[in-house]
């Protein structure tokens, strides 16, 4: 869509527009401050979402298709408004949970490292922080659910994330076997099957078979095969980011006799073999009720 300046004929993007009308101006005297509002938001972001709106308010024009009435665009413009408008809460949640998993997390651009993070409780603890900011009613929801429906919660949330070009899909050339796409996994990712033997690791190979270890155990194939309707079967190891590496590194630096991190069900943290305790922020990858050893995470960064 472009937009033509009626003073200069110039026909532009809205973000080009957006550039070209702010630098004449100061901010005071700018025709985009009162409808955007929050002085903390972009005007370009808003007139993306806006662009009709924000193109009558800068003297620009909508450039019609020959084969378009004028009146056609009116409609769509008012539509265009109502819909971007109602929208623009979530938009804006949307956009502050990335930025808060980003801060927890790093690098969030990709749709399988959203799917990563999800129920973990740096996870829940950036969805908290972006939904009171911007849109309470997701968290109070979420808060509310089953496990199981908060993971659908979860889901359809990356979901919307990807629609927004927030997170991409990885490239073909790089996509996981299906076997590891229906269990959650990464191809090489060790992993337990739950109802089997927790002595068993199992993990998927770039062709899509699988391996275990130890090596070639009785009905590892059935287990597996069930586990394809019941992928939440699947035990997987906690991913720790690099951070969380350099926290375990400076424990077993500070206290040798540290070998493990336990997370309380009400997420406290607390050190075996060593009488201290930690923030519950320190490791936001590791699972409420769940018990991991320093060199796993050492070992385990993404």
């Amino acid at each position: 869509m472009e937009f033509r300046n009626l003073e200069t004929e110039e026909v532009l993007s809205i973000s080009d527009a957006v550039d070209h009308y702010c630098k004449q101006r100061w901010c005071d005297n700018c025709a985009l401050r009162e409808p955007v509002g929050d002085p903390d938001k972009v005007c370009a972001d808003w007139a993306e979402y806006h662009p009709h709106e924000a193109a009558r308010l800068m003297g620009f024009e909508v450039v019609e298709d020959d084969c378009v009435e004028p009146r056609k665009h009116k409609e769509e413009a008012n539509m265009d408004k109502q819909t971007s408008e109602s929208q623009e809460p979530f938009f804006a949640f949307l956009r502050l949970f990335k930025r808060e998993l980003e801060n927890t997390f790093g690098d969030v651009e990709t749709e399988g490292k959203w799917y990563d993070l999800s129920g973990t409780s740096g996870w829940a603890k950036a969805l908290k922080t972006a939904s009171e900011a911007k849109m309470p009613e997701i968290w109070a929801l979420w808060d509310k659910l089953d496990w199981w429906a908060s993971d659908l919660l979860d889901c359809w949330l990356v979901d919307c994330a990807k629609y927004m070009d927030l997170c991409k899909e990885e490239d073909m050339d790089k996509q996981k076997p299906y076997i590891c796409q229906r269990l959650g996994v990464e191809v090489g990712e060790r992993f337990k099957i739950k109802h089997y033997s927790d002595k068993i690791e199992f993990w998927i190979l770039e062709n899509g078979t699988y391996q275990t270890e130890p090596p070639n155990k009785a009905n590892s194939s059935v287990a597996l095969l069930i586990s394809l309707d019941h992928p939440d079967r699947i035990i997987r190891k906690p991913r720790f980011t690099q951070q969380e590496v350099e926290r375990a590194k400076a424990i077993k630096t500070l206290w040798p006799c540290a070998k493990a991190i336990v997370k309380a069900e009400s997420g406290a943290i607390s050190v075996v073999g060593a009488t201290i305790e930690l923030n519950v922020d320190h490791f936001p990858s590791l699972h409420p009720g769940k018990t991991v050893t320093l060199d796993e995470i050492i070992g385990g960064a993404k």
